[in-house]
């Protein structure tokens, strides 16, 4: 089955997501899901979600030829804290995942995705199809 995978500035688009690290173990026991947000526009989707604490380096999206996009993330827990230190913690540490079927009409080709403070953004334009 084919991928479809780029590079997008600064966002490195991989398969593979660096396994998490054994350190803070109970962080980063589940999986989680992410939300997204899919906008249809009359030129475009737009898919957007908030992945705060995620590393560029953490994130991996793709599009299947069957037309699902992939997104999965790592967020680490921070380095400047102990395990034992923690009173409350409430935050996901760990990988997320999310899949969503994407409509046919799309020119995976014009995908862009950007992280900025915390959101992911993925635009792709709409194929002109005149019938």
């Amino acid at each position: 089955m084919n991928e479809t995978r780029k590079q997008f500035g600064d966002l490195e688009l991989s398969s593979d997501i660096k396994s998490a690290s054994s350190s803070g173990a109970h962080f980063m026991l589940n999986v989680g899901e992410m939300m997204l947000d899919v906008v249809d526009f009359p030129s475009k989707v737009i898919i957007q979600g908030f992945l705060a604490g995620v590393a560029v380096q953490d994130l991996s999206v793709r599009v299947t030829a069957d037309g699902v996009l992939h997104v999965e993330a790592v967020r680490r827990p921070s380095d400047d804290f102990e395990e034992e230190d923690y009173l409350i913690s409430e935050c996901f540490y760990g990988k997320l995942s999310r899949e969503v079927l994407l409509p046919v009409d799309l020119d995976y080709d014009s995908m862009h995705a950007q992280l900025y403070q915390g959101v992911l953004r993925i635009e792709i334009a709409k194929l002109n199809l005149k019938m």
